[in-house]
């Protein structure tokens, strides 16, 4: 793999960057759905400013949003954005908190040697969750999966341009 890659839609440099800041700090949608398989989850999210704090509202759900991203996300207060997690981003149980947790409603699991996709749904929205396969294989039903907030990225609808990382 080169140290450096340009990746590029309909002729245009969306972003030039080694593969792991590519992958870790995509400057727009396009290049996190890009890189990474399974690709960056899109989830739609209202910002929600409650008691001098910040959460993301999706569906039934409300999840802290660390304070390192509240300044740039102040513009977004009652407005949607797009909420991009990795299928890795998401936590074992016991790292789940209040804070953090997700109701979700799982379809399908894929054994893949050392892990499990899990093809779920948020509300609407389908998500992939990746975690090892370790134990029993998961069945479908509703499930509580913790979101780790700290690799959340956040996205403009309209521009598709990052918000915050």
């Amino acid at each position: 793999m080169g140290d450096r890659i340009v990746v590029m839609k309909d002729g245009i440099v969306q972003q030039f960057d080694t593969p792991q800041a590519l992958y870790d700090t995509p400057v727009n949608l396009f290049v996190a759905g890009f890189i990474g398989s399974p690709q960056m989850n899109f989830i739609d999210a209202v910002i929600q400013k409650e008691d001098g704090k910040f959460y993301a509202v999706i569906d039934k759900n409300k999840v802290a949003i660390p304070k390192e991203k509240w300044e740039a996300l102040t513009p977004y207060v009652s407005k949607t954005v797009v909420m991009g997690l990795r299928p890795e981003d998401f936590l074992t149980e016991d790292k789940r908190t209040k804070d953090n947790t997700l109701d979700v409603e799982m379809n399908f699991s894929e054994l893949l040697g050392a892990d499990y996709n899990l093809y779920m749904y948020l509300g609407e929205t389908r998500i992939t969750v990746k975690i090892p396969a370790t134990g029993t294989q998961p069945e479908k039903g509703p499930y509580q999966i913790g979101a780790n907030m700290d690799k959340a990225h956040f996205f403009d609808p309209d521009s598709e341009n990052v918000i915050c990382h």
